[in-house]
């Protein structure tokens, strides 16, 4: 067997710390830099396939943000484009922190071997779990945030069991269908092998809109925070992205940018923001909430009976005909 081990990091960050700390694995690494928590997921098919959906999402999202960025010319730099050009069979080793985009990239990895039939023995897990070490402590949320004398100082390797594994897809399985009721299923499971991958899907719930006012938990989170600390988004944004509530589920300011703007269009019958710079750039952008978005966000109205709702968690759609709700600690179909 090759002895060569290939190391799989998510995102550039985790990529650059993890080069600080192993100089010498350069050609050695596979950068993941997809958000799997973050738009449409469609079934899988091909790996090809599922490489042009994913980028195409986000290229669809970079220009409705103003930005001229191709994100297509990341297509063979990262791990959709280098995966399937290695020779098999290697070893491979995934670094995680306890999000859920990295707990997901986890769920993702299993499934893709499984479905590639590339043989999980040859996968190694170190998983970062506890605290970082300072002032501030948070969790190790992802493997970017640490520092590389940490990353050296890394959790032994493990081998994933065989519940584990099962556990991993049958994950995979329930985020990326096309039906809440799997999510459900999968999260009400008595045996949770991968207690960190089980924490970190409870997140999901709370990207479903709340019952009484239409807003996802981070939706709410956007809007208090521009009553509070806008108009300039990046402010908005970087206050948003601080907030403890969502710690485990790091989307990025470009995710929450593009909900800013969705929720300011004027195509809406109310929209929830008002735009006040002609400018889409990030870094110029401006926003204030309308009365509409106050009444929304003193729980006074519901945006949903005023606007529908058209968005996506996971592999479910949620549009004005047929989408779910949060109801405290349930989910609640809502039909028009």
């Amino acid at each position: 067997m090759n002895n060569r081990c290939i190391n799989i990091l998510n995102g550039d960050s985790a990529a650059g710390g993890f080069l600080q700390a192993f100089p010498d694995k350069r050609q050695d690494i596979l950068v993941f830099r997809d958000v799997l928590s973050c738009g449409p997921l469609y079934p899988f098919n091909n790996l090809k396939q599922w490489q042009y959906e994913r980028l195409t999402y986000w290229e669809q999202l970079s220009q409705e943000n103003g930005s001229a960025i191709d994100v297509h010319t990341t297509k063979n730099s990262d791990f959709y484009g280098k995966f399937l050009t290695i020779k098999q069979p290697v070893q491979y080793q995934i670094w995680l922190g306890m999000g859920l985009s990295e707990q997901l990239l986890l769920s993702f990895v299993v499934f893709l071997f499984d479905r590639l039939n590339i043989n999980l023995k040859y996968l190694t897990v170190v998983q970062f779990n506890g605290w970082q070490q300072q002032i501030n402590k948070r969790p190790i949320v992802g493997v970017g945030q640490l520092h590389p004398s940490e990353i050296l100082q890394h959790p032994k390797p493990l081998q994933l069991s065989q519940e584990q594994q099962s556990y991993a897809i049958t994950a995979w399985q329930a985020f990326s269908s096309s039906h809440s009721q799997d999510y459900l299923q999968f999260m009400a499971l008595k045996e949770q092998p991968l207690p960190l991958l089980h924490q970190a899907m409870s997140f999901i719930k709370l990207r479903y809109p709340d019952i009484n006012h239409g807003l996802s938990v981070w939706d709410r989170l956007l809007l208090e925070k521009t009553q509070l600390y806008g108009p300039k988004a990046t402010q908005i944004l970087g206050h948003t992205m601080a907030d403890e509530t969502l710690v485990l589920d790091p989307v990025g300011d470009w995710y929450l940018y593009n909900r800013l703007i969705n929720m300011a269009k004027d195509q809406l019958n109310q929209p929830l923001l008002i735009m006040k710079s002609p400018d889409m750039e990030m870094r110029k952008a401006e926003f204030e909430l309308s009365e509409f978005g106050q009444l929304v966000l003193s729980n006074k109205t519901n945006v949903i009976k005023e606007n529908g709702i058209d968005d996506w968690i996971g592999g479910v759609r949620q549009c004005s005909h047929q989408y779910w709700l949060r109801d405290g600690a349930q989910l609640v179909l809502s039909t028009s």
